[in-house]
This record gives structure tokens, sequence and C-alpha cells, in this order.
């Protein structure tokens, strides 16, 4: 009955997370200008979704998979404006909390005993017999083995390439600088 009552609790609290969600992380710092040569990077985003658990839902502690990037690379001018190339990177991750989760196997352990020993010999010039009780714990502590997670797989599913490019120079930058160029903000143009 109590194990009917863990079980139904466990299940009630697992299939109580929250959705799947997505999430995207700039990796660059948004409070202070760009500033780019020609073939650099200037702006690299990570997209991330909720680790499903065995209910299909989101991990309870939070973890995500990987499912994208996008960059955006700075080519240089052309015709007085800034272009860009941006690049999409789709993935698909098999990860699951069944599969990112590592096995800890405890080392500590109690061992308790008891008895009764009975006894008799000889001693110099009689003899004696008795009987005793006998108990006691012993504990031993050890670091636990933690196996890692059995591994999942990530691939990448899509790839695309687009070409933008600024409509106009960023103030401050007249002609704009065929070498180097501050962004403070990088429109995608259609």
């Amino acid at each position: 009955m109590k194990l009917q009552i863990i079980l139904a609790g466990l299940v009630l609290s697992l299939s109580g997370c929250g959705e799947i969600e997505s999430s995207a992380r700039l990796s660059q710092d948004v409070n202070r200008p760009l500033v780019a040569g020609v073939g650099d990077t200037v702006i690299e985003i990570e997209t991330r979704e909720s680790l499903p658990n065995v209910f299909g839902k989101a991990d309870l502690y939070g973890r995500t998979r990987p499912t994208g990037k996008v960059f955006v690379v700075y080519l240089g001018l052309e015709q007085g404006r800034a272009a860009f190339e941006r690049t999409t990177v789709r993935m698909q991750s098999n990860a699951t909390t069944m599969n990112s989760t590592p096995i800890i196997i405890p080392r500590s352990s109690t061992t308790t005993y008891s008895g009764s020993t009975t006894f008799s010999g000889t001693a110099r010039g009689g003899g004696f017999a008795g009987s005793a009780l006998s108990s006691g714990t012993a504990s031993t502590r050890a670091l636990p083995i933690i196996l890692p997670p059995s591994g999942s797989q990530t691939q990448v599913i899509s790839t695309g390439i687009s070409r933008c490019e600024e409509r106009t120079c960023p103030a401050g930058y007249p002609g704009c600088c065929p070498r180097a160029i501050s962004l403070r903000r990088i429109q995608q143009l259609h």
C-alpha cells in the first residue's frame, strides 16, 4: 500500500512538469557596439528546447538540449552597403532525461550483528564454562560510484544560407570603412 502511494505521487509529480519550451541565447553582449572585420561572425545565436522526460514533458530540473544555431557573418561592403551572410543550422537530438542522467551507486553501508557464544575450557587446575551475548554494528563509508549517462546523439538535419545587406551605413561612418564597420543594430533585410 505504501509503495502504491509513493508511486502515485511520483507519477503525478512527473506528469505535472511543464510543456516543452524553446529558447534562444545570443552569445554577444548587446549593451556595447559590435566591431567586425570582413569574415567575422557578428551574431551567434544558439537555440535549445526543454529536455523531455518519460512523459514527454519538460525536465523537472530545467535541463535543455540543442536544436540549432544561427550565425551572421560580415562580408564587407558591396556598393557602399554592409553585406552579411546568415547561416542557419537546425539540429535534432535524441537526448531525454533517461539517457542524460548519470547512475549513482552508493557505497556506504551499515552491518548489524547479534548472537550468543558458549564457551568451555580448562585453566590451571580447573574447568570453566559459560555463555555470552554479543551484538554490534559496523559502518562503512566510501564515495559513490558514478556511471556516466548512456549518451545521446545530436545530428544536423538542415542548413541554410542567405545574404542580407544594411540599407544605410551607421551614423558616424560616412561612406563606411571598407575593412571594418561598427554596428549598433543589424537588420535582416528581405
